[in-house]
């Protein structure tokens, strides 16, 4: 047992537990995961949770930063190129533009998946798509209309 934190277990937070991955106190046995707000009834070992790289950092090199990047770092002569810095649901917007729908669904597929919860997060809207109306034509008492969208 560590005396730091007076657990025996593995990735534990709180006090005196023997299990792994607990959080709180005196726990013997492996918790199973919350996802998506809810307990999925599996322990970690039984999740497979898809990796995404998520770019919040990138090195920029001299020879192709933008004019405005430029301007916005004037140290770039100096360091040869900068880094651009990007918010987590930026990075997450890059990263799953790059990746396959295969890679895509193995996260739409996880235990409680929740489109809500996931654009919260994300902001990436995996949502249903509620169709368009805009440019059908529609008859009504013999006469055609085509629809268009009014705000």
């Amino acid at each position: 047992m560590t005396d730091k934190n007076k657990n025996s277990g593995a990735r534990n937070s709180g006090y005196y537990n023997s299990g792994d991955r607990n959080s709180g106190y005196f726990n013997s046995n492996e918790p199973t995961v919350r996802m998506f707000n809810l307990d999925t009834g599996l322990t970690r070992d039984e999740i497979s949770l898809p990796y995404i790289y998520l770019p919040i950092t990138e090195w920029v090199g001299e020879r192709t930063m933008s004019d405005e990047q430029k301007k916005n770092d004037p140290q770039f002569r100096i360091t040869e190129g900068t880094i651009i810095k990007r918010t987590y649901k930026e990075a997450w917007a890059i990263a799953w533009d790059k990746l396959e729908q295969v890679e895509k669904d193995k996260f739409l597929t996880l235990p409680n998946f929740d489109a809500d919860i996931f654009l919260a997060i994300t902001g990436i809207d995996v949502g249903p798509k509620t169709p368009s109306c805009v440019g059908r034509v529609v008859e009504i008492d013999g006469k055609k209309y085509k629809l268009t969208e009014v705000e």
